[in-house]
């Protein structure tokens, strides 16, 4: 079990579909047709404007996670820069 020290805030968009799963199971999980990962931001602020470029404005939700520190280290090394605010978004599978 993680501890709060090696806890991060993290940001998703999701479309209605997601967030309606994620509000009945509790958890991030794969969905037919889907990629076979998730990306996730570190601000609300960068999520938005990702929410907003895949799915358009008002069409998603932002929901928030804590995982821990070493999912980071899941991910295949892809790591996005996101400038106009700075931020980053995490492809992990």
């Amino acid at each position: 079990m993680a501890t709060d020290s090696t806890l991060e805030r993290v940001y998703r968009a999701v479309s209605e579909k997601e967030y309606q799963q994620i509000l009945t199971t509790g958890t991030f999980e794969l969905v037919p047709q889907g990629c076979e990962g998730k990306h996730f931001a570190d601000t609300p602020e960068g999520t938005r404007r990702f929410g907003e470029a895949l799915f358009g404005i008002g069409r998603f939700q932002i929901v928030e996670a804590e995982v821990p520190a070493e999912a980071r280290a899941c991910t295949d090394g892809q790591i996005w820069t996101v400038s106009d605010p700075p931020g980053f978004s995490t492809w992990t599978t």
